[in-house]
């Protein structure tokens, strides 16, 4: 099996958890146990397994069979989720959003001055933000007034996924398998309610922005599938979750 450098470290952090006794556990891979399982035994056998799919856990621990799953971030990469267009601007029709807000986002989403892609000539990044310079602001508005909304789609980004059927994680950990940092959904949801984002002036929700996943300006469109996907990333998602982790209790 081919694995990219994020399933490696995923694998490599199973293969340390597998089958191990929490006392003979690194220091860090402790922490993340006892997290996790508050009220384990240093003799309890710790059982990991990866999770194969597009579902947001990326592997799971279980210890006495009490099963948590885990989302796994690393490196710089700040990118959390990704849905094609169609379905993200059929979600915010559902919430009631106006059709103001879904021309907004699907003109900056195709950058060629329509809505669905047609267009021969697609701008720039700067052209496109002075054009939206004002629905911008409207937009982030709509957004990010129904603090509900916010924290159901952060989530939706972060633990959830699109699917129903998915499996949700219930923790977000960023590192590998010597050092990183741990946050329980809990806390993410604390957060979420107690903080605003009106400081962004990209389109927002929450602490999360969004943008085309490619909109191949002046190049060939190489895959038009990349063009009707958006992706959803979290700037300084370290840093973030470093003060989630000391001003959120579990």
């Amino acid at each position: 099996m081919k694995y990219n450098h994020g399933e490696l470290k995923e694998s490599q952090m199973v293969a340390e958890l597998n089958e191990k006794p929490v006392s003979l556990l690194s220091l860090n891979l402790q922490n993340i146990v006892r997290f996790v399982f508050p009220n384990c035994h240093d003799g309890d056998i710790v059982y990991a397994k990866q999770i194969e799919g597009t579902m947001k856990p990326d592997f799971s621990i279980t210890i006495n069979d009490e099963t948590h799953y885990i989302s796994m971030k690393s490196g710089i990469n700040n990118i959390v989720h990704q849905e094609y267009i169609k379905n993200f601007i059929n979600l915010l029709r559902d919430y009631g959003f106006h059709d103001y807000l879904l021309k907004t986002i699907l003109f900056f989403q195709f950058g060629d001055g329509t809505y669905d892609g047609s267009g021969k000539e697609r701008m720039s990044y700067p052209a496109l933000r002075k054009k939206l310079e004002k629905p911008f602001i409207l937009g982030n508005r709509e957004l990010n007034a129904n603090r509900r909304f916010v924290v159901d789609m952060v989530d939706r980004f972060l633990f959830k996924g699109s699917q129903e059927d998915y499996i949700s994680a219930d923790y977000l950990y960023h590192g590998d398998v010597n050092i990183g940092v741990i946050i329980s959904r809990t806390q993410v949801l604390k957060y979420l309610e107690s903080k605003d984002w009106d400081f962004i002036e990209a389109l927002h929700i929450g602490p999360i922005l969004f943008r085309p996943h490619a909109r191949y300006y002046k190049t060939k469109i190489k895959n038009e599938s990349y063009r009707r996907r958006v992706e959803f990333y979290w700037p300084n998602i370290l840093e973030n979750m470093n003060y989630i982790s000391t001003h959120y209790l579990p």
